[in-house]
């Protein structure tokens, strides 16, 4: 037999102290707390919409108010205070928008005037033509 070299030494524990780690990850980590629904926010009212993403890839944004057809929902998330804001992502799609966003109170931070409590909704798509 050869004798072993200081790099295979080296190479040796680096490939145990790997496989440890990855197992020590997969077992004995908290789990992941995935949200099963998003909540959105008419921009033109401030109704808030909850839609379920349970078994889905998700729903686009922005995406179509349900009840008048119009493009005008962006997700919001609810800080610490209850304030509802649009998420920072979708911030950047409200110019894109062609309505009167009258329930966004700051531009900037994405704050908005939500009325209500989320209603369940399932995502629609409108009618061609």
């Amino acid at each position: 037999m050869q004798k072993v070299k200081p790099w295979q030494i080296v190479l040796f524990v680096l490939a145990v102290g790997a496989l440890g780690f990855g197992l020590y990850r997969s077992f004995f980590r908290q789990k992941l707390d995935l949200s099963d629904s998003i909540v959105m926010v008419d921009v033109e009212t401030g109704e808030l919409y909850r839609f379920s993403i349970a078994g889905r890839r998700g729903v686009g944004v922005p995406n179509y108010n349900p009840d008048s057809g119009k493009l005008t929902l962006l997700p919001v998330t609810q800080d610490e205070q209850g304030v509802w804001k649009i998420t920072e992502r979708a911030l950047r799609l409200l110019g894109d928008l062609e309505v009167d966003a009258k329930a966004v109170v700051s531009r900037d931070t994405g704050e908005v005037s939500a009325v209500g409590s989320p209603k369940k909704a399932t995502p629609t798509i409108p009618s061609q033509g």
